[in-house]
């Protein structure tokens, strides 16, 4: 795993250099609190062999061009990357939590995040409120479980968690048996 596992570029500021680095210790800490949690056991170069369309080959692709890996048991993350279309700076990260958290997720870590982002980042809190009422507008998501839906196509995800039509039925099913 590459020590710039999070953010694709150096952080500039010391604000954002002192943000990666508790982002740093707090995700491995969340890793430790999932040990009932299996990781996916697939790395970037197995995701980008997924059939072209589906999530798991979007997967791929995205942790390919930022140059990651997947962190065990956090794969889901990643993936909430790619269908939220947030990128991997600090402001999109933090976004993404507020659209989590908006999205029905509250935990403790996600929580924290939002309140640690909310402090730390005042000049974006139109933007991550924002990201809070979109996750409350969408599909609720945070209980997928992603792994089995790596077959399926990234585009008809997006368009579930985003309360567009689609006609796969297949899909359709999955997300049913899941909820």
């Amino acid at each position: 795993m590459s020590k710039d596992f999070m953010v694709a570029r150096k952080p500039a500021s010391l604000r954002e250099k002192f943000t990666v680095y508790l982002l740093h210790k707090a995700i491995h800490a969340h890793a430790l609190l999932h040990k009932k949690r299996a990781p996916w056991g697939l790395q970037t170069h197995e995701l980008v062999n997924y059939p072209a369309q589906s999530l798991g080959k979007a997967l791929g692709d995205f942790l390919q061009q930022e140059k990651l890996e997947p962190i065990p048991k956090l794969e889901r993350h990643d993936v909430y990357h790619i269908l939220l279309d947030y990128n991997t700076h600090l402001k999109d990260e933090a976004g993404l939590y507020f659209f989590l958290f908006g999205n029905g997720k509250k935990t403790l870590f996600a929580v924290g995040t939002i309140l640690f982002a909310a402090c730390m980042f005042p000049e974006h809190w139109t933007y991550l409120y924002k990201q809070y009422k979109r996750g409350q507008q969408s599909f609720p998501i945070i209980k997928l479980k992603f792994k089995e839906l790596l077959d399926y196509n990234y585009h008809d995800m997006k368009k579930v968690v985003f309360r567009q039509k689609i006609e796969n039925v297949d899909l359709l099913n999955k997300l049913c048996e899941q909820a």
